[in-house]
């Protein structure tokens, strides 16, 4: 295995190998058939999938759900109301929420709940891999409420509810052929604050 084939974070952004990075971004993200949870396909940890990829025309005869890395989906919006005032909120994603249930590879994820044990991020049955809830004074403490710093509020809710769901709840991959460790959560996103603020500014803060 050759550097430029190993999937690595630095200075905590993820660098693809070259047979991602040059993949069309349908084919980076993969869907995990059992959990139906989103992680990086093809991590070299694993298998050589870089040889395996190299001698196919079609990426997807063959699928390896690899949960070293999994994908968590960010997104804030603020708008502003008709009669006056701002209204922010903060969705989340880590898997296909309409396919989840039955055979898993993970066990549930746990709400992260307030001070009277109220959930804050509701996870419901149905919907087990994704919340989206409205930017409160709980969710944040400073009342300007612009969509920056939506942005940056998703991805911090995040990580907290990966987190706390790690450390507290053993959630880990289990019954699973290739790993059972995550070796890095990865925020995808299309705001620049965030990508900036995590891997450029967060030292300096």
């Amino acid at each position: 295995m050759t550097e430029d084939e190993k999937i690595e974070v630095k200075n905590r952004e993820v660098v693809l190998p070259n047979y991602l990075a040059e993949a069309p971004p349908g084919e980076i993200v993969d869907e995990c058939p059992k959990c139906h949870e989103f992680f990086l396909r093809g991590c070299m940890k694993c298998k050589p999938y870089a040889e395996r990829y190299a001698e196919r025309s079609d990426l997807s005869r063959e699928r390896l759900f690899c949960h070293h890395y999994p994908v968590i989906y960010t997104a804030g919006v603020c708008f502003d109301l008709a009669g006056g005032g701002v209204r922010s909120g903060i969705g989340v994603a880590w898997g296909n929420s309409d396919d989840a249930g039955g055979d898993t590879c993970t066990r549930p994820m746990e709400p992260i709940v307030d001070a009277n044990r109220e959930p804050i991020t509701s996870l419901s049955k149905r919907h087990p891999n994704r919340f989206s809830i409205r930017v409160t004074e709980i969710v944040d403490t400073n009342p300007n409420r612009t969509s920056e710093r939506a942005e940056l509020l998703a991805a911090i809710w995040a990580l907290r509810l990966f987190a706390t769901n790690a450390h507290d709840h053993g959630r880990y991959p289990v019954n699973h052929q290739i790993t059972n460790v995550y070796l890095a959560w990865i925020i995808a996103t299309t705001s620049y604050d965030v990508v900036n603020g995590i891997t450029k500014r967060l030292p300096q803060w």
